[in-house]
C-alpha cells in the first residue's frame, strides 16, 4: 500500500498507520508529501565528530544526526510558548501539536518523554532538527538560559553536553568516488541508520540485523 500511495502521488510520501484495536485492522490515516530525507543533497554527505566536551548532563534516544550548541530555553506549559527564544534549544517534557509554531523556530529538541514515533520525534525528522526524546530528567537537570551542545551523531543515544563541544565538520562529496569492480553493500544494525546512510553510493544492503 505505502508504494501505490506514492506511484499515485508521484513522490516520497509521509504515511501514518493506525490499527484497530479490536479488529486488528490497519488503516491509513493520513499521507502527506515527506519533505526531509527527500530534499537532502544526495550528492554530499556531512559528518560531524565531537573532538572535546564538557560533562554529559543526560541523555535520550537521537533524532537526526546532526550536532547543535546553544542556550536552553525551558518551557514547561504550552501557555508559556510565546517565552520561548529564537534559535534555543527548547527543553520540555513532552510536545503536540500546540508547539510545533515554536519548533519551528528551535536549533534542537530535548524532551523527558516520548520515543522514536512521538510527536516530537515525528516532528524534528519533517523540520530536519536534531532531537532528544525520552531522557527522563531534561527538565530537572537543564535550565534556562544553559549554554549545551546537543549531540545526535554518536549512534542510536543522543546525549546533551555541558558547554559547547568542539566540533569537526565534514561534507564529502560523493559525486567524484572511483568506481569499484567489487560491489559495495551495507551492513546495518539499525533500521533507523538507512535515513542516515542512504546518500551513500552503495549497490545495496548486504546485511541487516
Amino acid at each position: 500500500w505505502a508504494t501505490a500511495i506514492e506511484s499515485h502521488y508521484g513522490c516520497p510520501m509521509d504515511m501514518e498507520w493506525a490499527k484497530d484495536g479490536e479488529t486488528g485492522e490497519t488503516f491509513i490515516v493520513q499521507a502527506r508529501p515527506e519533505t526531509v530525507q527527500s530534499r537532502r543533497e544526495a550528492a554530499a554527505f556531512r559528518s560531524y565528530t565531537i573532538t572535546r566536551k564538557g560533562r554529559k548532563l543526560t541523555t535520550g534516544l537521537a533524532i537526526g544526526d546532526a550536532v547543535v550548541a546553544g542556550p536552553v530555553c525551558l518551557i514547561e506549559s504550552a501557555r508559556d510558548i510565546a517565552d520561548f527564544v529564537d534559535g534555543a534549544i527548547l527543553v520540555t517534557g513532552t510536545t503536540d501539536p500546540d508547539w510545533v509554531p515554536i519548533m519551528r523556530r528551535a536549533a534542537a529538541i530535548v524532551t523527558d518523554h516520548g520515543g522514536r514515533t512521538s510527536h516530537a520525534a515525528i516532528v524534528s525528522r519533517e523540520l530536519g532538527l536534531p532531537a532528544i526524546v525520552g531522557t527522563g530528567n531534561a527538565t530537572e537537570v537543564l535550565h534556562d538560559e544553559q549554554v549545551v551542545t546537543v549531540s545526535c551523531a554518536e549512534g542510536d543515544q543522543g546525549f546533551v553536553y555541558e558547554g559547547t563541544a568542539d566540533v569537526e565538520t565534514e561534507m564529502v562529496d560523493m559525486t567524484n568516488l572511483p568506481e569499484t569492480h567489487t560491489k559495495i553493500m551495507l551492513n546495518l544494525a539499525n533500521p533507523a541508520a538507512a535515513l542516515q546512510w542512504w546518500r551513500l553510493p552503495a549497490d545495496g544492503v548486504g546485511l541487516a540485523r
